[in-house]
């Protein structure tokens, strides 16, 4: 959990370097506040697992209140439900800041695409492993397209 939100965190930080922009700084801030809350919640006594899937590939999983929640699903990355949503956004917005845009550009349509393929080869419980997969080859994408 929380290198989930170091993602977006260092995407953004890494897109405002040499960039002035108020998005990024409410970036900067909100991952910051994402970042520390997953730190605490990590600490609580909430009950997290990870087991083996159908297909080999690891789920994820964290028991709240008696219901079992995937990564994925609403209310796992956080009890806050638009969290997703905002992750998602924290991943790809900041991508748009890489100059030149054409990079930035490239790297967003890799990343959707890698995350499309990843949806689309997985069972939902399984998704969070393959897009570890998929994140670790978009990685090397970018320090390519980037240098």
């Amino acid at each position: 959990m929380i290198a989930l939100w170091a993602q977006p965190l260092i995407n953004t930080y890494g897109a405002s370097r040499g960039v002035n922009s108020w998005v990024l700084i409410i970036g900067l801030v909100t991952f910051s506040f994402f970042f520390i809350s997953s730190i605490i919640n990590a600490s609580k006594p909430e009950e997290f697992k990870t087991v083996k899937g159908e297909n080999c590939h690891l789920v994820w999983s964290r028991t709240e209140d008696g219901e079992e929640k995937f990564i994925g699903e609403g209310g796992f990355l956080s009890n806050f439900p638009p969290a997703t949503f905002i992750y998602l956004a924290g991943l790809f917005i900041p991508l748009l800041f890489i100059k030149p845009l054409s990079r930035g550009i490239k790297l967003s349509l890799i990343g959707a695409i890698a995350l499309a393929v990843a949806r689309l080869a997985s069972s939902k419980k399984e998704f969070s492993s393959w897009f570890c997969w998929i994140a670790g080859i978009f990685t090397l994408s970018a320090i390519l397209i980037t240098q």
